[in-house]
Parts: structure tokens; C-alpha cells; sequence
């Protein structure tokens, strides 16, 4: 925030503060995504550098990020919680885990539009299994059902797979295209480097606002540190191994080389060597004789 905030601002901002307090309290694991992104309050005539043909702007009244930045609509968030307090914590966990799976940094190199739908549709299956009482909503049991139908489809529901199971699919397409509105919280508009007319990187006084590709490798490593704080709280708990990494398990999963993995290990814990110079035989010898 490089501003003093009016009021709708400031109400917002104590209502995401709500939701970050609640989100870490409930996942302590995610800690470091949950508080990485600084808020920045807008309204949609605030983007003139991305218009649509008519020459209104194209980003809509809502919630949305591009991997750096909250860009926040104070009265989407302020009607969002009046609605339903449980609509801000998963709209802020389900964007949260579409940067965790690094949803937004390849998006103008896909059908956008089919993009959108399938990013929403695996972040959605996350939060079901994740099963949090905050994160609940009325449509949850209609998803429930309609998700396992899909896996039993096509198998685990990561992005990749529903993208190309349903680019191959018109049919199954058009069924989850009338379906998409019941897993869409966020706005993906701050996914772009361009406007999706071709008219030009999207600025707020002067200042780029679109997805920046360099955050991706930030995310990356957020990811791999949140499965490793994932397993050393199933070993506090007391849980069986897997039992909470198994929701994540997939986070950069294209990784074959696991010495990062391993050297992550390296700083939570000491290995133990001799020190020749501090050793002394004389005693060592000594207790041999006795």
C-alpha cells in the first residue's frame, strides 16, 4: 500500500487481514505464501492501459494477483464477505495455490480461455480434499460429485491433464464450460504480460502490473519449501508420512533431479564430524586399557 487508505480500502484491508490470521493459523505450512503478496486497492478504471474494442477497461471488480501483487477491488471484497465470510479465505487459498502450482506464467502460451476453466477446476479439487471448515461453500457437494466423475474420467486432476483431456474432448469441454462458474473465485486477468486485444502491456501509473515470468522461480521455490514445512509438520503431528503432502504432491512435479530436494535437508539439521585437532588419543588410549 503506497497510500492512505479511504474508507472501503481500509475495511478490506482489516477483512484480508482476518482471512491471512485465519489462513495461518489453520495452515502454518503455507505461511510464507500466505503473507508474500502486499495489497494494492483498485477499481477498474484504474487499468486504461488495457481496454477492451469499446474502450472500457477489462478488469472486472474482484480479487486477483500476478504472483507479486493482491490486486484488490475493495467493494468485491467488502460485498464477498457480506455475502459469505467463507467466500474471502478460499477465494485467497484457491489464488494462493494457483501460483503454488504456477498456474499463471504460462498462460498467453495456452487457449486462455480453456486455461481458465481447467487452472480453477484442479485448484477446486485441492481445496475439497484440504476439507477446511473456513473454506466451505453451498456448491461444494454439486464439485464433489462432478470432480469425481472427471478423475474417474481421466484420472488425477492436475491442470495439465484436464487441459488436455479436454482439448481432445469437445464434448467433455462444453459439459465443465457450463459447469465453470461454480470453480471460478479469482480474477486471471493479472496473468497477462499483454492485453488479450494485443493493445499493449496493461500499466497503473506507468508501473507494470501483468505477470511478471521471473516470479515464477520465486513460486517454484515456495512450492518445494511448503512440502518440505508440510513434512516436518506430519512429523510433529504425529501423522503418517504423506498424509498432508499427498494434497500438494504434484507441486513441481516435472523435477527429476532431486539434489535441491536433499540439500533442503542441509539446513535444518547438523552432521556430525571428528575434530582432529580437539581429539585427544592419550584418553581415548587410557580408556582402552582399563
Amino acid at each position: 500500500m503506497e497510500h492512505e487508505l479511504d474508507a472501503s480500502e481500509a475495511l478490506s484491508h482489516k477483512i484480508l487481514k482476518l482471512v491471512r490470521d485465519t489462513l495461518v493459523l489453520k495452515m502454518p505450512y503455507f505461511n510464507r505464501a500466505i503473507l508474500k503478496m502486499p495489497e494494492w486497492y483498485y477499481i477498474p478504471e484504474d487499468f486504461s492501459g488495457w481496454l477492451d474494442k469499446e474502450n472500457r477497461p477489462t478488469i472486472p471488480p474482484g480479487l486477483g494477483t500476478n504472483g507479486e501483487m493482491l490486486f484488490v477491488n475493495p467493494d468485491a471484497v467488502i460485498e464477498g464477505y457480506r455475502e459469505n465470510p467463507n467466500r474471502m479465505v478460499h477465494t485467497y487459498l484457491h489464488l494462493l495455490l494457483h501460483c503454488i502450482y504456477r498456474h499463471p506464467f504460462h498462460y498467453e502460451s495456452m487457449d486462455m480461455d480453456l486455461w481458465d476453466m481447467v487452472s480453477d477446476i484442479a485448484v477446486e479439487n485441492k481445496l475439497l480434499e484440504l476439507g477446511l471448515r473456513e473454506t466451505k461453500m453451498p456448491d461444494d457437494s454439486y464439485c464433489r460429485t462432478e470432480l469425481e466423475e472427471l478423475e474417474n474420467q481421466i484420472g488425477s486432476l492436475t491442470a495439465e491433464r484436464i487441459y488436455h483431456h479436454l482439448r481432445e474432448d469437445s464434448e467433455l469441454r462444453e459439459v465443465w464450460t457450463k459447469r465453470a462458474s461454480r470453480y471460478h473465485y479469482d480474477l486471471h486477468e493479472f496473468w497477462m504480460t499483454a492485453g488479450r486485444e494485443g493493445n499493449g502491456e496493461a500499466k497503473q501509473d506507468g508501473r507494470m502490473i501483468m505477470a511478471n515470468p521471473d516470479t515464477e522461480e520465486e513460486w517454484k521455490k515456495i512450492g518445494g519449501q511448503t512440502r518440505l514445512s508440510i513434512s516436518n509438520q506430519e512429523i510433529n503431528m504425529g501423522l503418517s508420512p504423506n498424509s498432508l503432502t499427498s494434497l500438494i504432491s504434484d507441486v513441481n512435479r516435472d523435477e527429476k533431479d532431486y539434489t535441491e530436494f536433499l540439500r533442503s535437508f542441509a539446513k535444518i539439521t547438523e552432521e556430525i564430524h571428528i575434530d582432529p585437532d580437539a581429539f585427544d588419543y592419550i584418553y581415548y588410549y587410557y580408556g582402552m586399557e582399563m
